[in-house]
């Protein structure tokens, strides 16, 4: 295909290198943008290894509803001693996550997003999972992952839990529920380039149907643990349809 206009010609009067800089950005082709490796075939038959590393702490509470839930255990003990909430509700974020952590042994669902993610690159684009799993440290670079996974898998799978905790809403500070955050990306080893990413929020928006703090612990926070596992679900669902293009 021949390129050109009365704007090229004119060009031809430029310098030698203007005009090449010029042409190229006028007629050469546009980069690849980054879903067209994930649209091919570059994943076929290559391995995909996907990364862990320790969970974000588990958050609940600003110090306003966290003062005044101080207030609310110190009367609500003298006529309650049989509910949860006097000894369960949080003085401080670090309380919260303590009891909610201590009491439900709640595990950062990162690592089951990751397997699923690297389930799916399998079965859509023929990628090989890798043996074993890269654990890596927080705030880890893109190029420190691509030169760490080198030799045990061309791609790496980079899923990270942001945010996680429980949340309350603005006119209730009695009810909670889930709110969590993570990003992926999918690190080229050989090349260090983010090849495809995504990120996924899951956070309360109902709070007619958001269980209390009771509630939410109660049997080894079966219900807490059940929230996470849907939010895990659903983060799945929304990765794929942005990675998986």
């Amino acid at each position: 295909m021949q390129c050109s206009s009365p704007a090229i010609d004119a060009m031809k009067k430029l310098s030698l290198p203007i005009a090449t800089a010029l042409l190229a950005s006028g007629c050469g082709s546009a980069p690849a943008p980054k879903s067209d490796l994930i649209a091919g075939d570059a994943l076929r038959d290559q391995t995909l290894g996907y990364t862990v590393r320790s969970a974000p702490p588990f958050s609940s509470l600003n110090s306003a509803q966290a003062l005044t839930n101080k207030v609310i255990d110190a009367a609500g003990s003298m006529v309650a001693a049989t509910r949860l909430s006097p000894g369960f509700h949080a003085t401080t974020e670090a309380d919260a996550a303590a009891k909610a952590a201590s009491y439900g042994h709640i595990v950062d669902p990162a690592r089951d997003i990751s397997q699923e993610l690297v389930s799916a690159f399998e079965a859509a684009k023929g990628a090989r999972r890798a043996d074993g799993v890269l654990a890596v440290p927080d705030a880890i670079k893109v190029k420190d992952i691509a030169r760490a996974a080198r030799g045990r898998a061309r791609y790496m799978l980079d899923v990270e839990t942001e945010k996680w905790g429980l949340s309350t809403f603005a006119t209730d500070w009695f009810h909670y529920d889930l709110h969590y955050q993570a990003s992926a990306r999918l690190i080229d080893t050989e090349s260090g380039a983010v090849v495809a990413s995504g990120v996924c929020k899951d956070k309360p928006d109902d709070k007619a149907r958001a269980p209390n703090f009771d509630q939410l612990m109660i049997d080894n926070a079966a219900l807490l643990k059940s929230r996470i596992a849907t939010a895990a679900l659903e983060c799945v669902a929304t990765l794929k349809a942005k990675m998986l293009r």
